[in-house]
């Protein structure tokens, strides 16, 4: 009778764990190696909460493969599948969102990142606080604008939204809010 009921308990937590998993994910670089995490990418994923201090930018140190995400680089994070939500089931509108910039150019957005104003005119220049500031071109989907201490990265997802996140003096960073 005992062991029945240990597997039923088993089975149970493991269903539990598994329903778990599909909603979140952890997934982390080891040594800036590259890893792999098993999760379903259908739709969008995105960066819920940055555990390092290593920045976890999509496209650089992070990005999806068909059924996993792939960090490296140092990022560790916990990662969301939104397209699961039936609130952001309007993922393909650009409500609240960034408009796409033909391909290579930076999209114009605007921005709040950690209490600064941050604009971007479609292939640039960048503003913090009003203030043009310095803009590097990592790739056709990422770019970095920084001034003094203040560094603000900016990706291009593959549906034309824009994301951005931002480190600042003493290393606090997290994820700006777009406007």
């Amino acid at each position: 009778m005992r062991a029945p009921l240990m597997l039923l308990m088993l089975s149970l937590a493991m269903c539990s764990s598994s329903a778990l998993a599909s909603e979140e994910v952890v997934c982390e670089s080891k040594g800036k190696e590259r890893s792999e995490c098993d999760m379903d990418t259908r739709g969008t994923v995105v960066v819920v909460r940055q555990l390092s201090h290593a920045a976890c930018v999509e496209g650089s140190t992070w990005g999806l493969n068909k059924h996993s995400i792939w960090v490296e680089g140092g990022c560790r994070a916990v990662f969301s599948n939104t397209s699961h939500d039936a609130a952001d089931s309007a993922h393909h509108s650009s409500a609240g969102r960034a408009a796409a910039a033909p391909s290579g150019k930076l999209p114009s957005f605007n921005a709040v990142c950690a209490g600064m104003e941050v604009h971007a005119d479609e292939g640039g220049p960048v503003y913090f606080d009003g203030e043009e500031v310095k803009l590097k071109k990592v790739n056709d989907n990422y770019y970095e604008a920084s001034a003094g201490a203040s560094t603000v990265s900016i990706s291009r997802n593959p549906d034309g939204s824009v994301d951005a996140s931002f480190t600042i003096r003493g290393g606090a960073n997290g994820m700006c809010q777009m406007n």
